[in-house]
């Protein structure tokens, strides 16, 4: 049985028995073989298309595995409006072993999840000295369907890698606290652990950047380094112990404002960050009251779990915002009154604080909330929970063999709705149609995203269905009028998909949406055989994008088209210097030909013959040439 009173004193050195141990050991592998288990099932999903296809099977630097032009290309890269080199080097390290298979990739991502519980249960052990309690809030953590998105989406690698980082940071932590005896060579080492673990746990996903305001709450619980303020301690000695601890980690929180404007700066190249036009700020701060009340809903009662959940924008109920108001301030207020029982304190401001980064003040993507952003805040209700019912427990002697079955019933419920959960990860269409299902209300993303899967999966008639729908619930935005062009287009309707990405180009909100409208009805019309109204779209393209292969390609092509050889010459000529394909060589020689300058036709089929000699039609044009001027040199 565990004690009956918190123990004042951090357990970070521990001295239990061999016994004890063992025990510890047994439950951590409990534990893990439980997590293995539940999440067995994601190795027969495949990937989908949010954000896989940018990280992994989209992704050349990725695919190629490791080498150490991707590794850096890892260090610089801000694609996926971020920067986290070791998220980059990780999925590279997955495609050197398992390739393209999406079990391998699976499997590392839940392996993963469980080496987190474990170490959350053993750092929570440590730390507390509760044995049970630790390993209750660990299961909660492991087995809980909230966590499912992160674990069960390739793409969420970073949480998972940033959560470990973050806990070996907590843990070289403590060993640190530990060394306050100590010579000071020995501090400076393990801070400097602290520092590294920090570091990667940044370089995974910058949501670590509230780490070290964390191990300033672990310094008040469990390992009590700091005095409660106003609860009949010394002030004085209060601010003096608060301000040694600030400096003792102004390095980390120096770190924090680094990956912070780090990220800035990658989600405004991005063009990841909504802007106050889009959502005000009065919208951001009502959603945020609103989800923060959502996602302890979930964790009580974890239906309705979707992969997107829409901002409502100023479409949120009257009620909900008092409402959540009210009772995140009812939740606030008893803290005060049991400010003693620190666990409480340092689970609601756990909650609070890691959670602030992604609750939308600062709105990256058009999202209300996100199963993945609570991966690791949710720790701190489960602390709070747990904690409570333990003490709860103790003081009404309810038997163990009680709490055993009641905790056991609770983990398989929990890892019933988990597996089930799982299951709509198995694809994109299952994924979407499932969201489309439980989001009270249409979203033209949900049946953009679901139309586009079942485009993919080889459904054409019901994919252009869902893109109708979302055209019609958003008939001034890009994406549906594009995506409904371009299904057309690749079905070979261009005929129809051309006033469809004509609209697309005026509702086109940035240069790169621009771009894409552009470079698929230039192609359109050039599949019509509107060669002067293509090469007049691929121009356009061109004075938005001076250096795009396509542009000078695709114009290229509308001028040979058109019979006008000497511009289609330029164009491809052009585009080699750029990249200088096979293909590209081809055309050119195909024009020059044309044109009537055959040494210069030539030398461009040999040069393509040269980038790719089984360019058949290079070798026929080029055999060609050589044997007219056989002839011709012969007739002489």
């Amino acid at each position: 049985m565990e004690g009956s009173v918190e123990p004042r004193k951090p357990i970070i050195a521990s001295d239990v028995g061999t016994n004890a141990q063992v025990h510890i050991w047994a439950m951590a592998m409990l534990l893990a073989v439980a997590t293995l288990g539940v999440y067995g099932a994601t190795l027969r999903n495949g990937f989908v298309d949010f954000d896989d296809r940018d990280y992994v099977t989209g992704n050349e630097h990725v695919r190629t595995g490791l080498s150490w032009r991707n590794v850096e290309w890892a260090l610089r890269s801000t694609e996926a409006a971020n920067w986290h080199p070791v998220t980059w080097i990780s999925h590279m390290v997955d495609c050197q072993v398992f390739g393209l298979n999406p079990a391998g990739h699976h499997a590392v991502s839940v392996l993963l999840h469980a080496i987190n519980a474990v170490l959350l249960f053993l750092l929570l052990n440590k730390g507390t000295g509760f044995r049970w309690r630790s390993f209750l809030v660990a299961a909660l953590f492991a087995l809980h369907p909230l966590n499912v998105e992160t674990v069960a989406w390739i793409s969420e690698r970073k949480s998972l890698l940033s959560m470990l980082f973050s806990l070996l940071t907590v843990g070289c932590y403590g060993w640190y606290v530990r060394a306050a005896e100590t010579d000071r060579a020995t501090r400076v080492k393990r801070y400097l652990a602290v520092a590294f673990f920090f570091a990667l746990a940044l370089l995974s996903k910058p949501m670590a950047v509230t780490l070290p305001v964390v191990l300033m709450m672990i310094d008040y619980w469990p390992l009590d380094r700091m005095p409660v303020p106003f609860s009949g301690d010394d002030r004085g000695q209060f601010w003096k112990r608060l301000g040694a601890l600030i400096m003792e980690k102004l390095p980390l929180f120096a770190m924090s404002a680094a990956s912070a404007w780090v990220t800035f700066i990658a989600q405004r190249l991005g063009r990841a960050m909504s802007s106050a036009t889009v959502l005000p700020i009065r919208m951001r701060l009502e959603n945020a009251i609103v989800s923060y009340a959502k996602y302890i809903g979930k964790m009580f009662w974890p239906s309705g779990l979707a992969y997107y959940y829409p901002h409502p924008g100023d479409r949120l109920p009257a009620w909900q915002i008092p409402a959540a108001g009210l009772l995140l301030i009812g939740m606030t207020a008893p803290l005060w009154r049991f400010r003693k029982r620190r666990h409480l304190v340092f689970g609601w401001k756990f909650f609070m604080v890691t959670l602030l980064p992604v609750i939308g003040i600062v709105q990256v993507g058009l999202q209300a909330m996100a199963d993945r952003y609570a991966y690791i805040p949710l720790i701190g209700l489960f602390i709070i929970v747990i904690w409570e019912l333990g003490e709860a427990a103790r003081r009404l002697r309810v038997p163990m063999f009680a709490l055993a079955a009641a905790a056991t019933m609770v983990g398989i419920a929990l890892s019933v709705v988990t597996v089930i959960q799982v299951g709509y990860w198995r694809d994109s269409v299952t994924l979407c149609a499932h969201a489309r299902q439980v989001i009270p209300f249409a979203n033209s993303r949900i049946e953009t995203n679901l139309a586009a899967a079942l485009l993919d999966a080889g459904e054409p008639a019901e994919a252009m269905e869902h893109f109708r729908i979302a055209e019609s619930l958003a008939p001034d935005a890009f994406t549906p009028h594009f995506d409904i062009g371009y299904a057309l287009a690749q079905t070979g309707e261009n005929a129809k998909a051309v006033p469809e990405l004509q609209d697309a180009l005026r509702c086109a909100s940035n240069p790169e949406e621009k771009a894409r409208a552009l470079n698929s009805l230039a192609v359109a019309e050039l599949d019509l055989g509107k060669n002067e109204e293509a090469a007049r779209t691929f121009s356009d393209l061109l004075a938005l994008q001076p250096n795009s292969i396509a542009g000078f390609a695709g114009r290229g092509q509308a001028f040979f088209n058109a019979s006008r050889f000497a511009e289609a010459s330029a164009d491809f000529a052009a585009a080699i210097e750029l990249k200088p394909a096979a293909e590209l060589f081809l055309m050119a020689g195909k024009s020059q030909e044309a044109a009537g300058r055959l040494p210069e036709a030539a030398k461009a089929y040999r040069r393509a013959l040269s980038t790719n000699s089984q360019l058949a039609e290079a070798r026929e044009r080029l055999l060609e040439l050589e044997k007219r001027a056989k002839d011709s040199a012969t007739a002489k």
